[in-house]
Order: C-alpha cells, then sequence, then structure tokens
C-alpha cells in the first residue's frame, strides 16, 4: 500500500482529495496513510473510510464512491503503483468530453516487465467488448456523476468491472483509452484473475451476451439524439 499511496502524492498534478477504502475490518492502515499524507506536504483532502468487516471488491469500491466528492475518480488497487503523469494525463483527455479514460499498464513481478496496451479507436474497443476487457480496471479514470447515476458497482462475481463497461456502452458513455502506459500493474497469485480464473471467465461469457443489446440502446441514444425516429 504504502508504494502506491507514495505514488498518487507525487502525481504532476496534485490531487485535491485522496480516498482511502480499508476493507480489512481492523482500521490497520489508518495512521500509516494519515502520516504519509501529511509527510507529503501535499494539500488534499485525506478520506479514510474503514468497512466495519471484511466486505469485498465491491462493497469498497461503492463505499469509496460514496464517500468521494470530487468530479473525477482515478480508480487504482493497493498493490500497484500509479506512474507519476497518469492523473494529468487522464485528466486532459477527460477535459475533452470523455466520461471514462483508461490507460495502458506495465504488468511486474516474477515475470519482470510486461507492457499491455488497450484499445485505442472504436473498432478494436469493440472488439474486447465481444472477446477481453477493454479497460484494465485499476487505470481507469472516469466521471464520479457518470457512474453513481448506472448505480455504481454491481456484484457480477469477478466480473464486476466489465459489468459496469457494459452498461456504460448502452447509457452512451464516451470513453477511451490512451496510448500510453498510466499504471504498474503487480502480479502475484493472490489475484482473482489467477485464483478465480474459471469463475471469472464465466461471469464474463455471461455479461458480454449484453454487449449486443447496449450498443442498440447507445445507437437508438444517437438517434434520439439527433432528431431520429
Amino acid at each position: 500500500m504504502r508504494q502506491a499511496l507514495l505514488s498518487m502524492l507525487v502525481q504532476s498534478r496534485p490531487l485535491d482529495q485522496l480516498v482511502v477504502v480499508d476493507d480489512s475490518g481492523e482500521g490497520a492502515y489508518r495512521l500509516m496513510v494519515e502520516r504519509m499524507v501529511a509527510e507529503s506536504g501535499e494539500n488534499c483532502e485525506l478520506i479514510y473510510v474503514r468497512n466495519p468487516r471484511n466486505l469485498g471488491l465491491v462493497e469498497s469500491l461503492n463505499a469509496g464512491l460514496a464517500a468521494c466528492g470530487a468530479d473525477l475518480v482515478a480508480r487504482m488497487d493497493a498493490d500497484d503503483i500509479a506512474l507519476p503523469f497518469r492523473v494529468e494525463a487522464q485528466a486532459r483527455m477527460m477535459a475533452r468530453g470523455y466520461d471514462l479514460v483508461g490507460g495502458g499498464i506495465v504488468q511486474f513481478g516474477q515475470k519482470g516487465l510486461v507492457p499491455v496496451r488497450y484499445p485505442t479507436n472504436s473498432l478494436s474497443m469493440m472488439g474486447a467488448f465481444l472477446k477481453s476487457n477493454p479497460f484494465a480496471h485499476p487505470a481507469v479514470m472516469f466521471r464520479r456523476e457518470a457512474i453513481v447515476s448506472l448505480g455504481g458497482y454491481r456484484d457480477v462475481p469477478h466480473a464486476e468491472d466489465l459489468d459496469l463497461w457494459v452498461r456504460c456502452l448502452g447509457a452512451g458513455l464516451k470513453m477511451c483509452n490512451l496510448s500510453l502506459p498510466v499504471l504498474m500493474y503487480r502480479q502475484h497469485a493472490q489475484q482473482v484473475s489467477v485464483q478465480h480464473h474459471e469463475t471469472q471467465l464465466r461471469a464474463a461469457r455471461a455479461v458480454r451476451r449484453r454487449v449486443a443489446s447496449a450498443l442498440w440502446a447507445r445507437w437508438m441514444g444517437a438517434r434520439v439524439g439527433q432528431g431520429g425516429a
């Protein structure tokens, strides 16, 4: 967690607010977080959310959204490292009217450094919706109001991010990925993609069955917006 926090406290664009959700149920990280923010000299508001017990990822994500007062949310996990220009680069793209902006990642761990790119044009993004995942979840920035208006995260076993992206697609949200990496993504044996691989695959397949209807809803919404019948 220390590296994750430090990486956000040294961003080229200073944070207005830092929301930390502690899902340990013990509040074990409060003093460390408060000390790191104080020692950083950054003038950002710290919001520390302590779950009463271990609630899991989905409830923790929604708790963070509920506590956050900022318009733009840069989400990440406690074991990853944000690159120093991440917030600035994504916020610059958001200023062009996007509702959700992702980016590339660099996986690191026992296999060394492995760059991973995500689709940066509409055609490749549609292909990713049908075959894989168009965004690296810990590397996204989104408009909080847009995500809250869709109901936030839902309890879809190990595919809550893909479920959210499909709903964003159907709602007509403007989404893209930066071509450059914005996050160092730590690989380890305890990750969901490792421990619950089969469950994740089944859940993702079920979510992808809704992509066609989401595209239809997006197209009809665009037609209505243009005055189409």
